[in-house]
């Protein structure tokens, strides 16, 4: 807030110990007392100003992941939180209250950084909406999504990422947001440089953003036996899909949809009606267990079930059919009538494409 003092010279008396701490455009009246026993008129300014806020602080802000100490790109059944708390204050400190429609002029806008690596994420930030000024706050609290990359292949992980907001007073950045300590489109130290230009929202907690993909297994046995599929919820860690151990969050449905055989998959004498899907455990530490019912006696043969990831889990769609899109269904193959072979097999595998 700049202080503008004003002063009345009248006769001998100057007064110059007004100021106004509020921001705005204003109209002062100087209202002198008799001269002479003449009343002099009252002289207005009708418009001082428009004055602005001297400088802007975060007063509160945080950042949360949408499964308990990760996210998922383009997850959307759990968004990611963001909120923080500005205030416009004047010069020497105290919030102005009238810092509100066309008086705050000031805008924010998210920034995003991985480890001070100088990505600029912030173009993958999505669905977080701006607010508005109100009586000298802006008060923000939304939730999003970090989005897959543009190619559609797999990136990251983005263990360390960091947001912040970037704040431009579009009154000729003469009023500054206090602390910066962030710098997302560089590399270098912004603090020791002294160039920051934006504020992280939590130092002391980072996102951690992954590509995830859902495995279903392959399972074999005889036909008088319930079979048990593993599930797998998995992320790239840069060089490989592996097991996410810390997802315990989502959650997986045994109904038509999501979970259906393919069309035409059925083989030997098994056939439609004659075992049923049913969750048996829910992923837990990145695992979960879908149990298909004994066939029955004789009723030898293989199926393919498909799990329907992109219209129920989008951000675990998987890469299956060579166009490396990571659009696609993940399925596994349920074989009942198959043993467990001869005992001096040492391994057996069966991959299924």
């Amino acid at each position: 807030m700049r202080v503008m003092y004003w002063g009345l010279i009248l006769n001998t008396i100057q007064m110059n110990n007004q100021s106004i701490s509020e921001v705005g455009v204003f109209s002062i009246t100087a209202t002198p007392s008799t001269y002479y026993g003449e009343t002099i008129a009252p002289f207005t300014l009708p418009t001082v100003g428009r004055f602005y806020p001297d400088h802007f602080i975060l007063t509160s802000s945080s950042t949360s992941d949408s499964c308990s100490g990760f996210s998922y790109m383009d997850q959307t059944d759990s968004e990611i939180d963001i909120s923080y708390t500005v205030q416009a204050q004047r010069f020497g400190g105290g919030l102005v209250l009238n810092y509100n429609a066309a008086f705050a002029k000031a805008s924010i806008s998210l920034v995003a950084e991985n480890n001070n690596d100088g990505g600029g994420y912030q173009t993958r930030l999505s669905g977080f909406n701006s607010t508005s000024w109100s009586n000298g706050e802006y008060l923000y609290s939304d939730g999003g999504i970090f989005t897959r990359a543009p190619s559609g292949l797999p990136d990251g992980p983005y263990q360390d990422l960091d947001v912040g907001i970037l704040l431009a007073d579009n009154d000729g950045n003469v009023s500054v947001l206090n602390a910066l300590d962030m710098r997302a489109d560089t590399i270098t130290d912004c603090s020791g440089l002294g160039n920051c230009n934006a504020k992280n929202l939590d130092t002391a907690n980072s996102l951690d953003i992954r590509f995830g993909q859902l495995k279903l297994g392959n399972i074999f046995g005889p036909e008088t036996f319930d079979l048990n599929m593993a599930v797998r919820t998995e992320y790239y860690d840069g060089t490989d899909f592996v097991l996410n151990t810390d997802d315990s969050c989502t959650v997986l449905l045994d109904t038509d949809p999501p979970l259906t055989p393919q069309t035409g998959s059925w083989t030997g004498n098994l056939s439609t009606g004659e075992t049923f899907a049913t969750l048996s455990s829910n992923i837990s530490s990145g695992v979960g267990e879908i149990t298909f019912d004994a066939a029955g006696l004789g009723n030898s043969g293989s199926v393919i079930y498909e799990y329907d990831t992109i219209n129920n889990l989008p951000w675990l769609s998987i890469e299956n059919d060579g166009d490396a899109d990571y659009g696609d269904n993940p399925f596994g193959k349920i074989t009942f009538g198959q043993f467990r072979g001869n005992d001096r097999v040492i391994y057996w595998r069966e991959i299924v494409r």
